[in-house]
């Protein structure tokens, strides 16, 4: 019952999440594509959302100014340091590194140890394969262009 009553919870507010978002308007196309564009956090804080996936085991905690990625083979944890596009040399922030691709998609770049990321979070049910649980975010991990990892986020 609790279950039930947390999973209606996380829907209702994801639900009025999109709908303030998408009720917004502006006179000025500019300014709107500009906006679609532009990183946001607004829908989604990502610092609070636990990503992990099976099969292989790994999880991803975001941080402010990294993400730590730990699997059974990385145990301590790998930094992802962000980037606003694949092939940026600079660090970033984690609110800077977002990309808004729709109101419910979004994007961050990164570079674990040698390797390119690149992670798309997307507000969907999803289920991980392993538990009759429905999550409320997918993830996925895409390393060096090829190494895909998917799983499902949790509101911590």
């Amino acid at each position: 019952m609790k279950k039930s009553i947390l999973k209606l919870s996380t829907i209702v507010i994801l639900g009025i999440c999109s709908c303030n978002n998408s009720g917004s308007t502006s006179n000025n196309a500019d300014s709107t594509n500009t906006e679609q564009n532009k990183p946001s956090t607004s829908n989604i804080d990502m610092k609070n959302i636990n990503f992990s996936g099976t099969e292989p085991f790994w999880n991803l905690k975001f941080e402010d100014n990294y993400a730590i990625y730990t699997s059974p083979e990385e145990l301590d944890g790998v930094k992802v340091f962000y980037k606003k596009m694949a092939g940026d040399s600079n660090n970033h922030t984690l609110n800077d590194a977002i990309i808004k691709v729709s109101d419910i998609e979004f994007k961050i770049f990164g570079v674990m140890g040698n390797s390119s990321v690149e992670i798309t979070i997307k507000k969907e049910i999803c289920s991980n394969g392993m538990s009759a649980e429905d999550f409320p975010f997918k993830i996925i991990l895409i390393k060096d262009k090829n190494v895909i990892f998917e799983g499902c986020g949790n509101k911590i």
